[in-house]
Formats: C-alpha cells, sequence, structure tokens
C-alpha cells in the first residue's frame, strides 16, 4: 500500500515539475488556420465551420488566419464578438459573396499578398460589412490588399463598392455599409460605376469611415468618391481621417480636414511629443510654421521662456486632406517662490532654509552678480564684517513647468557679534540692532529669524520644572506612608 503511494506521488511530483518549466507560451493557442480551397467559412459565436462541417465549436479567442485560392468559395463572419482574422497570400475571385462582415467587429491584419474582387458587373461588395457591424484593418498589416468591383483596374462596369456596401438593386435586405477603419496595410481598392472604392455603393449608404494610417489607393467609379458616397448616397455619420498616405488618384467628396494634434509638451526632457510624422508647429504665435521630419521634436528652456503658446498643424495632402485647425500649448512656468528664509550668518557660512525643488544663489548687495545656482541653502565664503549679500531663490523646472521666476530678495548683514536680517525687496532697511532685528520680523511674516530667548522667559521655564519634580517626589512619599499605615 505504501509503494502504491509513494509512486503516486512520484507521478504527481514530476506531472507538477513539467507544467513548473515548461514555458507557458507553448502552451498558449495560436490561430487557428483555415484554407478558403477547401471549402466555404462561416465563423459565429458558437461554431465554426468549413465545407458544412463543424471545425471548432467556440471562437478561438487569438483568431483565424485565413490563406489559399477560390474561384467559387466565400467567408463569411457573424459574432457579437470581436474576431482577429489574418489574411495571408489569400485570394478569392468570383462574382458572388468573398467576404461578408454581417455582424460584430472584424480586426483584419495583412500579411503577404492578397487579392479580393471580380472583373465584372457584379452587384456585390467584394468585402461588405453589413449596417451594424466593422472592419478594421490593423495597424500591424505588413502585407497588400488588391480588393476591386470592377470590369477593370480604372473601376468601371456596374457594380457595388471594393470596400463597403452593395449595389441598391442587389435586392436583399442588408445592403448598406457599416463602420470601416483603416489603420495600416497597403490598400488598393476599385469600383464600378456609382460606387465607391471604399464607402457606399450605388444608391447605398456607408456608417462611418475612419483611416488612421497605411497606404490607399480607392477610387470610384463614375459619379463615385475613391473614399465616401457613391451615387445617390451619403455617409451617415463622419469620415475622419487623422494618418495615411494617399494615391495620387484617390479622392473624396470634399477634402476632409484633419483631426487636431493631441501633443504634448514634456517639460521634463523640452520635447514634443504624441504627434503625427507629418506635421508643423510655430513658434510666433502662427506667424509662420516650420514643417517637422520627425514625431518629436526638442527645445531648449531658454527657447521656450521666449514664448507664451506653441501652435502646432497636422498637414494635409491638399486633394484627399486639409491643413487641421491648430492646436494651441500654453507656456507654463513654474510659481515664484517667496524670498529665501534666513537662519543664520557669520563670515564664512549664510544659511538660508532650503525646500525641496528649489535653487538658490547670493550676490554682494548692490553688484547684482549672483553666484551660480545651487541646491543647497548653505553659501560657505569669506564675508567681510559690516557688508550686506542679496539671497534669492527659484522653483526649478520640473514636469509641471518651466523654472520660474526669481523671488524677492533677503538681504543679510554680516556683524560679528550676532546674526542680523532685512527681509525688504527693496533692500532699503538694513538692520543694525537686536532691537531693530525684532520690529522687522513682526512686520514681515515672510522671514522669521531664530532670535534667543529672554532670561526670564528661561528662568520661568526652570521654575516650572522644579515645581512639577516637587510635586511628583511628593506623591511618592505620600504612597510609602499609606502603605505603612496600612501594615
Amino acid at each position: 500500500m505504501n509503494n502504491k503511494i509513494s509512486k503516486t506521488l512520484c507521478v504527481f511530483i514530476v506531472i507538477s515539475i513539467i507544467f513548473c518549466i515548461y514555458p507557458i507560451t507553448a502552451l498558449a493557442k495560436e490561430q487557428t488556420l483555415l484554407d478558403i480551397s477547401k471549402g466555404s467559412i462561416n465563423i459565429t459565436d458558437t461554431q465554426i465551420t468549413q465545407d458544412n462541417i463543424v471545425i471548432e465549436d467556440k471562437l478561438n479567442p487569438n483568431g483565424y488566419q485565413i490563406t489559399g485560392e477560390s474561384n467559387s468559395n466565400s467567408l463569411i463572419i457573424e459574432t457579437s464578438e470581436d474576431v482577429n482574422i489574418t489574411f495571408k497570400d489569400l485570394k478569392i475571385v468570383h462574382g458572388s459573396d468573398k467576404v461578408a462582415i454581417n455582424s460584430g467587429k472584424t480586426i483584419i491584419t495583412l500579411q503577404g499578398d492578397n487579392e479580393i474582387g471580380y472583373r465584372g458587373d457584379s452587384q456585390i461588395a467584394s468585402i461588405y460589412v453589413a449596417p451594424n457591424a466593422t472592419i478594421e484593418f490593423s495597424e500591424k498589416s505588413t502585407g497588400n490588399l488588391n480588393v476591386y468591383c470592377a470590369t477593370n483596374s480604372v473601376g468601371n462596369g456596374n457594380a457595388a463598392a471594393a470596400i463597403g456596401a452593395h449595389h441598391k438593386y442587389l435586392g436583399r435586405n442588408l445592403l448598406d455599409a457599416g463602420t470601416i477603419i483603416i489603420n495600416g496595410g497597403h490598400i488598393t481598392a476599385r469600383a464600378g460605376y456609382g460606387s465607391a472604392g471604399i464607402g457606399g455603393g450605388n444608391g447605398t449608404k456607408v456608417k462611418k469611415i475612419i483611416i488612421n494610417g497605411g497606404y490607399i489607393d480607392a477610387q470610384g467609379g463614375k459619379r463615385a468618391q475613391g473614399i465616401g458616397s457613391g451615387k445617390d448616397s451619403y455617409v451617415e455619420q463622419d469620415i475622419i481621417i487623422t494618418n495615411g498616405i494617399f494615391s495620387e488618384g484617390t479622392t473624396v467628396k470634399d477634402k476632409i480636414k484633419l483631426s487636431v494634434p493631441t501633443a504634448t509638451l514634456s517639460y521634463n526632457d523640452l520635447s514634443l511629443i504624441n504627434t503625427s510624422s507629418n506635421w508643423k508647429y510655430s513658434l510666433d504665435d502662427g506667424k509662420s510654421f516650420i514643417t517637422s521630419i520627425t514625431d518629436k521634436i526638442e527645445f531648449s528652456e531658454e527657447h521656450l521662456n521666449k514664448l507664451k503658446n506653441l501652435m502646432i498643424v497636422n498637414i494635409g495632402d491638399n486633394r484627399v486632406t486639409e491643413d487641421s485647425d491648430t492646436q494651441t500649448i500654453a507656456i507654463i512656468k513654474n510659481a515664484t517662490p517667496d524670498a529665501p528664509q534666513f537662519i543664520s550668518a557669520n563670515e564664512s557660512e549664510i544659511k538660508v532654509e532650503k525646500f525641496d525643488g528649489q535653487e538658490y544663489a547670493i550676490s554682494k548687495s548692490g553688484e547684482d552678480n549672483y553666484s551660480k545656482w545651487q541646491d543647497s541653502g548653505i553659501f560657505k565664503g569669506k564675508y567681510k564684517n559690516g557688508e550686506t549679500y542679496d539671497i534669492i531663490t527659484r522653483t526649478k523646472r520640473n514636469e509641471n513647468g518651466l523654472t520660474s521666476e526669481a523671488s524677492s530678495i533677503t538681504t543679510v548683514k554680516i556683524i560679528a557679534d550676532t546674526e542680523k536680517i532685512d527681509n525688504n525687496s527693496n533692500n532699503s532697511n538694513v538692520t543694525t540692532n537686536k532691537e531693530t532685528i525684532k520690529k522687522t520680523n513682526k512686520s514681515n511674516n515672510n522671514i522669521q529669524p531664530k532670535n534667543p530667548q529672554t532670561k526670564d522667559n528661561n528662568d520661568m521655564k526652570n521654575w516650572i520644572l522644579i515645581l512639577f519634580s516637587s510635586l511628583f517626589f511628593i506623591l511618592i512619599i505620600i504612597k510609602r506612608v499609606q502603605k505603612t499605615a496600612n501594615k
């Protein structure tokens, strides 16, 4: 019996060790690989079928990679959840349904060279996006997509949109298009007469088009746009273009104004960040602009100190897009701190209270020749008896803003037998004796020098200490007397 338990325990330990040392990535499920040449593919919430055979009974959270070639099969997606699809060297060419997103959101990543379309008068969109569905081309896309629904490469024939809506005469319940988002990839789209390359079809609308990146070469047929609406059609909500590169032939009904930049001025490293790669900025309140060749630009603090605002614009190409409205970033300086708080002074050292985030400088009064800024509030040196010195402070540059203006002046006079101070910022009253110091402290809340305590105060404290000590000993004596009496 014991031998059996030992064997079971050994097996358990071995399995545990395997799970501990086995790479977790090896356990993770990859995308399901599906070849379109083996039959039509249907993806729903409850099952994935190919050629009417169930492949999986639930969605793979990592998605599906579709590859292969077909002149008859289709890819139909109808889910309530987001689905990740990779097109890898996929080719579907025929006049019926090719790719249809009937519900949910499908995120497509392009790899290799992909072709989806039909050269003829097809009233079916090559990639159809239903009214309540969304298609999104991922920013991870490194491949190409050639999608067309036209008789030739320039967009002729009575056909539907390449990506978007069907033709109005198709005779189906779902004809209009939903939301189309392009974040990456190289997409070439051609549509037939009356339909947009990307968007609405002939007589059918598209809900929304958003382009954040990628290279787009989109042309519609006659009386239609490359991106947007078709003949007797419209964009229900908006066309939003924040970035992207567009071919010479790509058109929209009206030039789209780019979104206002959302750049941030980092005070830590004095740079503009979170900009696009195609933007310009002004250093003179919009009188002139400098085009940036990078997505980050650095400034000197001296330069920024001369400005009230930075102004930034996303640049349009004047064909598909026009310049955005201006983003204005106000230049912020930290608040000026109070005058330094005097602590002590003698012929070898002057000391003021040190506060985190501030720096200090000193100058002989009247010379305005300040030392280099320092973090310490202690100034060591050879200070002459009877001379006065001015001390200032300022708040250093931090994540909230630039270096502040210098504070008002604290003036210190060196006297061999005592420490004296004048807090007036105009240096009009240098103290000369202890009585004057007391008056200055009462009238100026900014500076509180450390004054010696008077003899009377010390005597009072001593008497209080003696009184409490006496009471303590009396209580001890009373306790002992009570114990003796009880015995």
